[in-house]
């Protein structure tokens, strides 16, 4: 079977002089894999942050799927947990959908601890 994951992406502002809409961006990737992990994770605001735990899905995955779920803190996604490389910085009630380069990801929240929905698709 071919085109298996399916991701949708569109970016949009209506700012006064930075008006854009991207339209939804669709691209589809064939999965050899089968496993997936699904849930909610608690992140912590330690200076070390944590590794994320992929549950079933082997390797590095396809694509990883996090929605920071805070009304206030943003979390850092990092490739060790000295945190010096930074995949990116994820808003206060923001989603992202990216295709990591390793297996380990490590988080880090804000100021406090936040919960994120995190979606890991295995290759």
């Amino acid at each position: 079977m071919a085109n298996e994951l399916t991701v949708t992406v569109s970016i949009a502002s209506t700012k006064a002089n930075a008006t854009f809409n991207s339209g939804s961006k669709t691209g589809q990737l064939d999965l050899t894999g089968a496993d997936y992990t699904d849930k909610t994770v608690s992140v912590t605001s330690a200076a070390g942050g944590e590794q994320l735990d992929f549950d079933d899905v082997t390797g590095t995955p396809a694509f990883i799927y996090i929605k920071n779920l805070d009304a206030t803190n943003f979390i850092e996604i990092a490739r060790e947990t000295g945190f010096t490389n930074k995949y990116m910085q994820v808003e206060a009630g923001m989603p992202v959908v990216f295709s990591p380069d390793d297996a380990t990801i490590w988080v880090r929240a804000d100021t406090a601890d936040v919960n994120i929905h995190l979606i890991a698709v295995e290759a």
